[in-house]
């Protein structure tokens, strides 16, 4: 707050306390654009979140701290060959006009660290998506990263391990994203693009469902189950996953007793079943019987495709999702031709429906 830049001859109206360090990321695939920052504060020290770009456009997140950035201005060695001897470039002074024109020819030249800030610990890497900024949250012991994406949506990261919990979708697909905004006290995240502003409300932890697993499985801090819910760590700060592998406690919806509706198709038609994909970190397969066959994936979930509808294709299909060893079926259907085998009109019948209809005519 001091530095009100040098003498009249040299560095004048400029800082002349201004010195540089690098941030490493990554060893193999070295990020070095910097493309936003967070910080996260704690009792103790505060936390840097930095989002990186490299050559071949991976994302990463390396995480500093405070005090080992400032241990390195303070007592690393510079990166040159002559450094003054009567003041360390970069320490306070009361005026800052005064300071030698040893000094000042010194900081004139950007002096930098010979040491690096090195990462708490390695990358955390995103090799297949491009992020553009960076809000961090606390909840619950846990570090939530939020990263906006190129295609105009955000993604909720668990830091530790690294998992996606969600992806939202504030604008349409395509819609750049301006700028973040986190308010951690009311949980909410504000997205702008270039015409408009979203809310995006982190505690939405219905869409989990009503079941314990699912709740379990989201990882999502800002959420827990209440025995009979999935619902805000905010309203509930009960959460009880012990039961969750007692069949009572999570029955599956399609598991209720309910027969399932038959639908009629069309013989010959083009027809497909639908399974939607509640957890894209789940396996989803399709069931016949006991044969297990693969799921054609879409944008609208997991598929099963009828190409010609025939007798072969009548029965009961199932769609079932597993993840980390809780299996649930999701969907199930049962399948029928739209017409009787009673009304199949075969040439024998038809020659006699056609000459009955001839003798009707005689005789009127």
């Amino acid at each position: 707050m001091n530095d009100r830049g040098g003498s009249k001859s040299q560095l004048q109206s400029s800082w002349t306390s201004m010195i540089y360090t690098r941030l490493f990321c990554g060893r193999g695939y070295e990020f070095t654009q910097m493309i936003d920052v967070a910080t996260l504060d704690s009792d103790n020290d505060s936390k840097i979140y930095v989002l990186f770009r490299n050559y071949w456009n991976m994302s990463a997140v390396c995480v500093y701290n405070m005090t080992e950035i400032s241990r390195i201005f303070s007592s690393s060695e510079f990166n040159a060959a002559k450094v003054p001897a009567n003041h360390r470039p970069g320490m306070c002074v009361s005026d800052s006009t005064r300071l030698s024109s040893e000094v000042l020819g010194f900081m004139k030249d950007r002096p930098e660290m010979k040491d690096w800030v090195m990462p708490e610990n390695g990358p955390l890497l995103f090799k297949h998506r491009h992020y553009t900024h960076i809000q961090v949250d606390r909840v619950r012991g846990h570090t939530v990263l939020l990263l906006s994406l190129e295609s105009g949506g955000v993604h909720k990261v668990l830091e530790e391990p690294v998992f996606v919990i969600a992806e939202y979708l504030p604008f349409p697909r395509g819609t750049h994203i301006t700028s973040m905004l986190l308010d951690a006290s009311e949980r909410r995240l504000y997205v702008s693009s270039s015409n408009e502003v979203a809310q995006i409300d982190l505690q939405r932890c219905h869409v989990y469902g009503d079941e314990c697993n699912e709740c379990r499985l989201s990882r999502d801090p800002y959420c827990v189950w209440d025995g009979l819910h999935c619902t805000s760590s905010a309203k509930s700060p009960f959460q009880d996953f012990t039961n969750c592998n007692k069949p009572e406690a999570a029955p599956s919806k399609t598991e209720n007793g309910l027969k399932t509706p038959v639908t009629r198709v069309p013989p010959s038609s083009k027809h497909f079943l639908l399974c939607p994909m509640t957890s894209h970190h789940a396996t989803y397969h399709w069931y016949r019987g006991k044969t297990r066959e693969e799921c054609v994936h879409s944008e609208l979930g997991c598929l099963y495709l009828i190409y010609s509808m025939n007798k072969t294709h009548e029965g009961e299909y199932s769609c079932e999702s597993s993840e980390e060893g809780y299996t649930r079926t999701v969907r199930q259907y049962k399948l029928s031709m739209s017409h009787s085998e009673a009304l199949r009109l075969t040439p024998a019948l038809l020659l006699m429906l056609t000459a009955s209809h001839v003798l009707l005519n005689i005789l009127h």
